[in-house]
Order: C-alpha cells, then structure tokens, then sequence
C-alpha cells in the first residue's frame, strides 16, 4: 500500500469535494478517483457512497482517516528525521597493539557508541589496508613505504627481554631459552626482519620455541619455559611476576616509536587525537 494513496484519502475527506481535493494535490479528478479506488482495494473496506452528483466520505472512511493522520503524521517525521550517523572505526595493528590498544579505546567515552573492528596484521599489510580504505586507522612500529598513506609519530617505547623464570638471571645470553615469532618480515625502512623487533644479525639467541601469535606464545613465558622480548608496556598487562633480562652489550637500548597510520590525503581530526591520546597512554612508563 503506497502512502499517497492515504494521503489523497485525507485529503478528500477534508475538503468534501474530489475536484477540490484533486487541485490541491496536482493530479487530476480521473486520477484522484482511481487513487481512491484502489486504496478500497488494499483495504477491502468502501471509502466513498454515492451522494446527490458527488460522493461522501462513509462511515468506516472516517474511521480510517483517524488512523489514517496517525500513519502520515509518523511518515512525516521519519521523513524529516535527521539521518543515523553509523559510528564504527576499523582499526589495523600489529599484534603487541591489537592486544592493547582496545581495553583504552573502550575506557574513552569517546568511542562508548562505536562499533569497533581490530585487525591484525602485519607491516606492509597495514600500510595497503589504510591505503585502500578495508580500515580507517592501523598502528604500528615497523614503518613499510606506501606512497598513499602517513605515518603520525605519537608516543615511543622500548622492547626488552622478559622471563618469568628467576633462574635464566643467572645464565649467559646465549643460553636462555627464547619463544620467538615464527614469520619473517618482508623489506621496511628499519632493517627489521622479526616480527618482534630483535635485530638477529647483532645478537642470535637460543631460540627454543616458534610461534605464529603472541596469544601462543605468552603461555610459555608465563609456565617459565622460555624469555620474550617485549615493548616494555606489555607485560604488565600480562604478568604479576616478571623480571628484566639485560640485553648483551651487541644490543643497545632502543626507543621505537609508535606511529598511527592514515591515508596521504587524511587530516588530523578528533578521532585521530583520541586514538594518538590512548596510545601514549599505553605506552607511558
């Protein structure tokens, strides 16, 4: 049923005249008469009775029209509603951020209405997913050259070995088992070839356990099989007790920095100061 047949319905009833009615609406006197015609149709109820040359409205017409300015009432302001603003954020990172970053991100009241997406992916990947707009943000700290996208510095940090085992204190470097990641990364502009950041052509290490996730891997550090390397505002979000292994003198100390990844042609707005406000939240000692 089309709402301007109601609509031409309403309209006869208040002025009591087809012809009358049809000039108001713009259409003509056959075509008012149809419109009617076919809305008793819909209804299967008689609008109209014959009366003298004309027609009156009946007795079930002017129970309908009651009910009948409800419905258009409630259409107009459908009609003339201000349009739902769908909030959602699509967010790419590598793994130390996506299993981080949201609990902050959901803490801010900012986003308490957003319907937040997190993707995992890794340097490179991220970089085409912004670039293509599969997501509106990604976050990492392995910079990968993409002509179609920027990198925002916002907060920085430094990755250090952990264990949970008190005894691989007392061990050479070289001796304390490590899990580390599994795939190597493709070409970036750091030199980085681990997933974790650890420059392997400095300093090998006894790498006992391989895995494809961070989930896989903090089970076994936490059992004290084996040490990670970290950014330092990890583990506490992990462990209760965790200690620091220093790295071998090859390996110096090294502030990395967290970028947030946008589009060439995006500019800063609100969203992107709430998400750079998080991230040095996380990142802070």
């Amino acid at each position: 049923m089309e709402t301007d047949r109601i609509r031409h319905f309403c309209t006869v009833y208040e002025t009591e005249s087809l012809t009358r009615a049809a000039e108001l609406l713009g259409i003509t006197h056959g075509g008012l008469h149809k419109s009617l015609k076919a809305l008793e149709v819909d209804l299967g109820i008689k609008l109209t009775v014959p009366y003298g040359r004309g027609i009156k409205i009946s007795a079930e017409g002017a129970l309908l029209y009651k009910k009948a300015l409800k419905l258009l009432n409630v259409v107009e302001e459908l009609r003339t509603a201000p349009p739902i603003i769908e909030k959602s954020l699509k967010i790419a990172a590598i793994e130390v951020f996506t299993c981080s970053i949201p609990s902050l991100l959901y803490q801010d009241t900012f986003f308490k209405d957003y319907e937040m997406s997190f993707f995992e992916l890794s340097p490179g990947q991220i970089e085409t997913a912004v670039a293509n707009g599969t997501v509106d943000f990604g976050i990492t700290y392995i910079s990968s050259p993409n002509k179609n996208v920027k990198y925002l510095k916002v907060a920085n940090f430094e990755s250090k070995v952990y264990t949970t085992n008190k005894k691989f204190l007392d061990l050479s470097f070289e001796s304390i088992p490590f899990v580390v990641p599994e795939d190597i990364l493709d070409f970036n502009s750091q030199n980085i070839k681990n997933r974790d950041g650890w420059k392997e052509s400095l300093q090998k290490r006894n790498v006992k356990f391989k895995t494809n996730s961070l989930a896989t891997a903090l089970p076994i550090v936490e059992s004290g099989h084996a040490a990670i390397y970290l950014p330092d505002f990890l583990p506490k979000l992990f462990f209760t007790d965790i200690f620091f292994i220093h790295n071998p003198k090859k390996i110096k100390p090294e502030k990395r920095n967290a970028f947030l990844v946008l589009r060439a042609n995006a500019d800063e707005n609100v969203i992107t100061n709430k998400i750079a406000k998080c991230l040095r939240q996380l990142c802070s000692p």
